[in-house]
């Protein structure tokens, strides 16, 4: 669902694997067509979203084919995931963020998240219908589907409301996983600082210098961009990452690692300052690399590409703690 202020998360749609239902599942196929008058209660349950579901798709999405029956149940509190759709076992489960049972949240806010994972059932994703798109949210289809069929306003109010009310929100009902979080993170910068003061590791120093001769490479004159480490998590594979705002750019931390080649090291410097020179399509950053004499190095880089992950898998420093 993406309502997030700060950045936009993108569901992650379950792949349509034929997993036994759980029992409540199985029960909420059945409950599904709850009385309406059930919507107006102060509780949310389970049964109550499944009101909620039906409502919104015999009223906003009629015309769509219910190939999957859908069974929408509340999920665990989530600080951004607001929903997701996915199918199993022919079924179409709709989760929703545990925290949105809470009746503080707007009717509206709901109805937003179900919106959007209901264009994602008509777009082929959970649903047993033929996907019509191969990204569920490239090209902003999601949103030019709540378009057409008169459902923006409302997530346009989601969305403020989001920004306005849900960090706050959040930090209210969610002490605990916050604690939790913080304990986490505190405990991944100390394995992390660990790995990177060991011997014989690339430093920034390093990367700086490399980035400076890149740069007259590539013609890159401006003010370059400065550069961090990332204490990744074990979620976070890709090998750099750039944040616009602060114009910084964040390498893995395993690049490090001087068992990374130097060349796949120095395609991510070149690649991002390429990119700020040229924009975002590939087809302009890769003929400005090939005239800066960079040709080789990036196709070696990505020939090493599927490596990295591997590499990632088995050296990253969580998983050598466990």
């Amino acid at each position: 669902m993406e309502l997030e202020s700060s950045q936009k998360g993108q569901d992650k749609i379950a792949s349509e694997n034929v997993i036994p239902l759980e029992p409540l599942e199985e029960a909420l196929i059945s409950q599904a067509a709850v009385i309406s008058d059930r919507l107006d209660v102060t509780s949310r349950d389970d049964a109550w979203l499944n009101a909620l579901v039906q409502r919104m798709r015999t009223t906003y999405f009629a015309d769509v084919p219910q190939v999957y029956p859908i069974v929408a149940h509340f999920g665990r509190r989530a600080h951004r995931r607001f929903g997701s759709i996915g199918a199993r076992n022919h079924t179409s489960i709709l989760r929703l963020n545990g925290l949105l049972a809470d009746p503080e949240v707007p009717l509206y806010v709901l109805e937003a998240v179900i919106a959007h994972e209901l264009a994602h059932y008509a777009h082929g994703f959970g649903s047993g219908l033929t996907r019509r798109h191969a990204a569920p949210h490239r090209g902003g289809v999601v949103d030019k589907e709540l378009e057409q069929r008169g459902l923006a306003l409302v997530a346009e109010r989601a969305k403020a409301w989001i920004e306005r009310e849900w960090e706050a929100f959040y930090q209210s009902r969610c002490a605990d996983l916050l604690r939790e979080a913080q304990a986490k993170q505190k405990a991944t910068e100390a394995l992390w600082r660990e790995f990177l003061a060991a011997a014989g590791r690339r430093t920034l120093a390093d990367i700086e210098q490399e980035m400076g001769y890149l740069a007259a490479r590539i013609g890159f004159f401006g003010p370059l961009p400065k550069v961090e480490w990332l204490y990744a998590t074990q979620k976070q594979k890709a090998p750099s990452y750039w944040l616009p705002k602060r114009q910084v750019l964040h390498l893995h931390g395993l690049l490090a690692d001087r068992r990374v080649p130097d060349y796949f090291v120095q395609f991510q410097i070149a690649y991002w300052l390429t990119r700020q020179k040229e924009g975002a399509k590939w087809s302009a950053i890769q003929p400005k690399l090939w005239e800066a004499g960079l040709r080789s190095i990036t196709q070696q880089a990505l020939d090493w590409r599927h490596r990295w992950n591997l590499f990632v898998m088995k050296h990253h420093p969580q998983k050598k703690a466990k």
